[in-house]
């Protein structure tokens, strides 16, 4: 086995920090669903709507997603397009380990 082919192993999903910011709403992990296929429908239309994400924990603006790894870009591209609701999406931390995602730096 060569190095390269430890670099590249695939990992079957993707785990997802996101921070969100609206001003008249308090998140919960059904209307996180909601909104994800919202943005997921607004920029890749019906089909892209049905892409799989899981909302694992909504802890106060901070939210964990997770989905299939060759979905990554899909949903992160969607949620940074989204705009409904005055809500914003940020991505802080992406990675295919949910334990990785404990730790994040304060540091821009």
């Amino acid at each position: 086995m060569t190095v390269s082919q430890i670099v590249k192993a695939k990992h079957p999903f993707h785990f997802m920090l996101i921070s969100y910011e609206c001003e008249d709403m308090e998140l919960t992990p059904e209307t996180m669903r909601v909104c994800v296929k919202e943005a997921l429908q607004q920029l890749h239309g019906k089909v892209g709507a049905t892409t799989q994400v899981d909302v694992l924990r909504v802890d106060g603006s901070l939210v964990y997603l997770r989905m299939p790894s060759k979905y990554l870009l899909k949903v992160r591209t969607a949620l940074l397009a989204f705009n409904d609701h005055n809500m914003q999406f940020r991505t802080i931390k992406v990675s295919h380990s949910l334990a990785s995602l404990a730790y994040v730096s304060s540091s821009p």
